[in-house]
């Protein structure tokens, strides 16, 4: 006669902290996006650029009015004014590009920070409080006999193991398992 086993694994812990992992990293990115938006229509656009637009579509619009055949010089004056503002113009849209970046870069900074401390505020506070109540892996109750009281601490489920000896094992098994790649 032979006797089955059963083994029940409780992933309230792992989705709880996944869950978690997930919802920061969306708060991250919904973060980034928000601070984009804001900064595109909080941090005013220079004055200068403004005025370097209109000067620039003023120029066009004489440059199109001279004939290249009849007038050369001036029309050559004019396009050299158009490429000199047009370059102005570049230096100051890039300029208020890498201001926004910034400013961008240092709001992403404080939110990944400030996630940071979130989870490592939220995450031992919910590790500790499934690891008191919730046994990682539940096996039949005669499988631990000498070592039961110890493997299932501090749950006292009957045939459950704790946190603290799954992690232990865990950790030894990963450090095996990586001295035997380690000779390959």
């Amino acid at each position: 006669m032979s006797t089955a086993v059963v083994i029940s694994v409780n992933y309230g812990p792992l989705l709880l902290i996944f869950s978690v992992i997930l919802v920061s990293k969306l708060l991250r990115s919904v973060l980034t996006q928000l601070s984009s938006w804001a900064l595109r229509h909080v941090v005013p656009l220079p004055a200068c650029l403004g005025r370097t637009r209109s000067e620039l579509a003023h120029l066009k619009r004489e440059i199109a009015a001279v004939s290249i055949a009849d007038d050369f010089a001036v029309h050559s004056r004019l396009k050299r004014q158009q490429i000199t503002k047009e370059t102005e113009l570049s230096m100051i849209e890039g300029e208020y590009r890498n201001t926004i970046l910034k400013k961008q870069a240092l709001v992403e900074a404080l939110a990944t920070i400030l996630l940071v401390i979130l989870l490592l505020e939220l995450l031992p506070i919910m590790v500790v409080i499934y690891w008191r109540s919730v046994p990682v892996v539940v096996l039949p109750e005669h499988t631990m006999w000498p070592l039961g009281g110890v493997v299932r601490f501090p749950t006292q489920t009957a045939g459950g193991v704790g946190s603290p000896i799954w992690a232990l094992c865990s950790r030894q098994g990963l450090r095996a398992l990586a001295t035997l790649l380690s000779k390959k």
